[in-house]
């Protein structure tokens, strides 16, 4: 009997590796290898025994990979704070090669139309950035590829996390560890505010924010290197317990929810609070089961309130940064986040309709391996340049605007935005309210992180990334799971 058509691929794939493997033996032994030609003699079995060992403890292994990689995105700040040592770029080593496979076995996803737009103007973006190389006053090839890489750190983490939940249930990781969390965080943030002797001894590399707030010592890092990292994580994780209170009415789930809030609040993040708030008023219209009037009523009214609180709070700051950034003074702006999206701008024209380039500025890629357009713009003199390092990601736009140009930040914005509807469309057509609630969670966290990227890195910061990338898996394994229009 001739094998079904589907087979045939496999069968081609064994005679080749067979063929190769032959050749490789009779030149080991042509060549006198006796001992590289045993090794090779050896290698079949060597595969047999791992597949056998795969099948008899796949499903153990896949859970004990998961909860590794879980648990080590909470312990590596704490590890930098102890040693010094930072273990991001092995993580996210692990997390793109993982990420590879994960997107492969995910990729029938990705012909959902809203997602599929959204790969497409995300590969027009790169189109553009790439062509403007062939313009630019240099080109450095580390550079381009870094950032390259970078653009689809949010891809590469939810294919990561995707390549594991057929083992684990990602939502019960999340709900098992998250108040954990908290109380580790509480715990941190009371050393740091009551005992800074007693954390600075046992977190030596975290440095304790010197700026004072109007209700608390300092912005609080807890088990982070900054604040901003505190605030996105707690936000997230906010976004999500919000949804399932929306959901379930659980006390749990509301007592967790205002934890992750006080988190946000000690760490005295202005962007990142207003983001959250946006993320949580666009959750409870889709959520809440009221009549469209009442709904728009309580949130007005909580609106108002919100702003009232958040311009107390922070009002005088504010003020004292306004003639900072050129406002009302004649004076040129001397903050480098202004700088850095007039640079940017200045590049969007200056190489109409291009840009300077993917890799040239703005991101992580220029930052590490090529500071020629911060030169060519003469922002080395600054006041700033010498800690470079800590300023050159303090926005996520000037990026695209820079590398792309007009038509770069276009396609750039429109990914994101085909992403959002991705999100937002599968949990107004699902039939479940548990599959709804996951698919706007992830909308409403990815919607936070959009919310930040005027001030702060974004979609260029892994970290913040992670969680977002959690909730979309959620969501795609309970819509296969519980079923979905």
């Amino acid at each position: 009997m001739l094998p079904r058509q589907g087979n045939w691929s496999l069968i081609l794939l064994l005679g080749l590796g067979a063929l190769f493997f032959a050749l490789l033996l009779g030149a080991a032994l042509g060549a006198g290898l006796l001992v590289f030609a045993l090794l090779l003699m050896s290698l079949p079995l060597l595969v047999v025994g791992a597949v056998w060992f795969w099948n008899q403890s796949a499903q153990r292994l896949g859970q004990a990979a998961f909860w590794s990689q879980f648990l080590l995105f909470y312990f590596l700040g704490i590890f930098f704070g102890v040693t010094g040592v930072s273990l991001n770029g092995a993580w996210q080593v692990l997390v793109f090669a993982g990420g590879l496979l994960g997107c492969w076995l995910a990729a029938g996803r990705f012909r959902e139309r809203w997602l599929a737009a959204s790969l497409f103007f995300l590969l027009a973006y790169h189109a553009v950035a790439l062509v403007s190389l062939v313009f630019a006053p240099s080109v450095a090839l580390k550079a381009t590829a870094y950032q390259l890489v970078s653009n689809l750190k949010l891809f590469a983490l939810f294919g990561f996390v995707f390549l594991f939940s057929k083992w684990v249930s990602v939502e019960a990781a999340v709900r098992r560890t998250t108040p954990v969390f908290i109380l580790l965080c509480l715990l941190a943030l009371a050393l740091q505010w009551a005992g800074q002797g007693l954390y600075s001894t046992l977190f030596p590399n975290f440095m304790i924010p010197v700026e004072s707030t109007f209700y608390l010592p300092s912005p609080g890092i807890g088990i982070f290197h900054h604040a901003s990292i505190l605030a996105g994580v707690s936000a997230v994780l906010g976004c999500y317990y919000f949804a399932c209170f929306m959901e379930r009415r659980q006390r749990r789930d509301l007592l967790v929810f205002f934890g992750l809030v006080a988190l946000l609040l000690a760490s005295n993040q202005r962007q990142e609070m207003f983001s959250f708030f946006i993320a949580i008023t666009a959750l409870y219209f889709f959520l809440s089961g009221s009549t469209l009037f009442v709904r728009s009523s309580i949130l007005l009214v909580t609106w108002a309130l919100l702003l009232c609180v958040f311009v107390g709070l922070f009002w005088e700051s504010i003020l004292r940064e306004l003639p900072q950034w050129g406002i009302g003074t004649w004076q040129r702006s001397v903050i480098p986040r202004y700088q850095l999206y007039d640079g940017a701008w200045s590049f969007a024209r200056e190489y109409f309709p291009l840009g300077r380039g993917l890799g040239a500025y703005g991101g992580v890629g220029a930052m590490k391996y090529d500071l020629s357009a911060y030169f060519q713009l003469g922002l080395t003199s600054e006041w700033w340049w010498r800690n470079y390092n800590h300023y050159l990601l303090d926005a996520y736009w000037p990026n695209a605007i820079g590398e792309g140009g007009y038509f770069g930040v276009l396609f750039m914005g429109l990914h994101y935005a085909c992403l959002l509807l991705y999100f937002v469309t599968k949990g107004i057509a699902a039939l479940s309210r548990e599959v709804r609630r996951a698919w706007l969670a992830a909308a409403a966290a990815l919607l936070w992180v959009l919310g930040t990227t005027p001030t702060s890195p974004g979609f260029q910061e892994i970290v913040i990334l992670y969680f977002p990338a959690v909730f979309w898996v959620i969501a795609e394994r309970l819509n296969q799971g519980k079923g979905a229009a």
